[in-house]
């Protein structure tokens, strides 16, 4: 305990100390994914000095594991509705959108990640980052100290666009905690775990109407739980709510 706070006590204050021979600049971006990349590109355009500090070895990072179905179901919501989520503006090949398959209605995760590797081209994108937020400058000066391996960076505007890197914990489950099943060990491709069960999903957002929907390929019964009922985009013609276009359709409760 004691070790480690005097650790990072020496870690800052040598980070203070250093403020001068740091890089500068106008806009830090942490994240490489689709948020943190229209960011940088909208600043590439526009010829701001910025860059963008990414932990993994390349852009799309998340997807390479997320969604568990490996299926983005957010494109078509219905007849002269179209609901595109995933394009990007600016694409360096031009105005281009992302290329569906098939009808549109869904593509697969790592199609999608392929293409935020194009759409990061010619980027300031540094790979294979693990970045601090060491100092808020306080005073007359709004600037961050970044600590950034390799060395440190002051910023004045820090975007943080790298999403949560931990799944959601069941907190509140105090009796069958045992039968619980992480999100991001959910079965996938394969349902026949579910094959005469009963199946509850916690929440009802994207992820656990598409969880449900896998699962009820085989399970006898499956519930989606949440504190309010399933929004769906088809209806509402909100993008902020759900598209699902796997049969059979779970049910709410």
């Amino acid at each position: 305990g004691i070790t480690l706070i005097m650790h990072w006590l020496l870690v800052l204050l040598g980070a203070h100390m250093a403020t001068g021979s740091a890089l500068h600049h106008r806009y830090c971006i942490v994240g490489a994914g689709p948020a943190g990349l229209q960011l940088a590109r909208l600043l590439h355009n526009s010829g701001r000095d910025y860059v963008v500090f990414e932990r993994a070895d390349a852009a799309g990072s998340f997807f390479e594991r997320y969604p568990r179905s490996r299926v983005l179901n957010t494109a078509k919501a219905g007849p002269g509705l179209h609901l595109d989520r995933l394009s990007l503006f600016g694409h360096p090949d031009g105005d281009r959108d992302f290329e569906w398959a098939g009808d549109g209605h869904a593509v697969g995760a790592d199609a999608y990640r392929a293409y935020l590797q194009r759409f990061s081209r010619g980027l300031n994108v540094r790979y294979g980052k693990e970045v601090t937020v060491a100092r808020d400058g306080g005073g007359a000066s709004s600037d961050r100290l970044l600590l950034v391996e390799g060395g440190q960076h002051v910023c004045k505007v820090v975007v943080v666009a790298a999403g949560l890197s931990t799944p959601k914990a069941a907190r509140s489950v105090t009796r069958g905690a045992e039968y619980l099943e992480d999100y991001s060990e959910v079965s996938y491709p394969d349902p026949s775990l579910y094959t005469n069960q009963t199946v509850c999903v916690l929440g009802n957002g994207q992820s656990a109407v598409e969880t449900a929907a896998h699962a009820a390929r085989s399970a006898t019964a499956v519930r989606v739980i949440g504190r309010r009922p399933v929004r769906w985009s088809t209806e509402s013609g909100s993008m902020e709510d759900c598209l699902l276009y796997t049969s059979p359709s779970p049910r709410d409760s």
